[in-house]
């Protein structure tokens, strides 16, 4: 399976450059520009942002970890998904080293690196729905963007709907009474602590929606470096759905197949190349994030040997 999905890679990765949708040359002329720079800062202040989410989940679930310690974690994850399997890789390797620190609360402790991710693209599709229902109800919405849209409210719908589940406290008793009683006793206060009206949660998801809204305007910054311009409409439509390419579970953080996503999501709005700011997106990524987490993993791996 894992030979198959390389396959896969590879073949849209030859579509793209045989469809001269990908100029590394064009790449490479605008790698540190002032619109690169700032694609780069906007990265870096979301990175931090998606830490700082991790980290007060851990608080909401009442671990202290440093956040300096979370960030290091923060970067072996991205190692991972850059090099390995994409998502799959990098959160099963933050649950991995997060369990030197959270002491005895192992299970709050991972709970979070499952519920980090869901929360960060719930942030998107929350972001992108009610900017896609404001277009609508104005009438100012194009045919593709009320299509697309009505795919995003979908989703939207589903994710919301699926919070609900878990946050009914009939449906968590149906579901922990199946359970052993150890692991209702573990369980039961964990997921009382996500309840998004409880302790710190509103903050949390006050992080998850300023982290998402950064990272939207470093897609739009990276349009504009390359030369395109990717208005409001498009943007909040495109990048909650383009967000799911990173969350299947492909290799090298789904490279080829986010380009692919992405030139077929913005050729519904006449923007051409769209892999190309995806591409930039993706090599400010390695840039950032590649060395920082070869050079954590290492020095982690050595503290645990050692």
């Amino acid at each position: 399976m894992r030979v198959l999905k390389f396959i896969l890679a590879a073949g849209l990765l030859y579509w793209l450059f045989q469809g001269d949708q990908l100029h590394l040359e064009r790449l490479g002329d605008r790698l540190f520009t002032t619109g690169h720079l700032w694609v780069m800062l906007l990265c870096c202040a979301s990175y931090l942002g998606q830490t700082l989410r991790w980290w007060s989940l851990l608080r909401v679930q009442g671990i202290e970890v440093r956040f300096l310690t979370l960030l290091r974690l923060f970067f072996i994850g991205q190692f991972f998904f850059l090099t390995s399997l994409g998502s799959v890789a990098g959160e099963t390797a933050k649950g991995y080293y997060v369990l030197g620190h959270v002491g005895e609360a192992r299970v709050a402790g991972v709970s979070t690196v499952l519920v980090d991710p869901l929360l960060g693209l719930g942030a998107y599709f929350l972001i992108g729905g009610l900017a896609t229902l404001f277009r609508i109800a104005t009438g100012v919405a194009s045919e593709v963007e009320i299509w697309l849209g009505s795919v995003l409210l979908l989703i939207l719908a589903a994710m919301a709907g699926g919070v609900l589940l878990v946050g009914s406290s009939r449906v968590r008793r149906m579901v922990l009474a199946r359970l052993p009683a150890t692991w209702r006793d573990r369980l039961l206060p964990v997921l009382d602590a996500y309840h998004p009206c409880r302790g710190g949660m509103p903050k949390v998801i006050l992080i998850a929606l300023l982290t998402s809204f950064i990272y939207f305007l470093a897609f739009k910054m990276a349009g504009h470096a390359m030369d395109m311009s990717v208005g409001w409409d498009c943007l909040f439509v495109a990048l909650p759905l383009l967000m799911i390419a990173f969350v299947i579970p492909m290799p090298l953080g789904s490279l080829g197949v986010g380009e692919s996503a992405a030139q077929l999501l913005l050729q519904q709005w006449g923007i051409p190349n769209g892999a190309m700011i995806m591409l930039l997106l993706r090599v400010t990524k390695w840039m950032l994030l590649l060395p920082p987490g070869l050079y954590c993993y290492l020095s982690e791996r050595g503290a645990r040997t050692g």
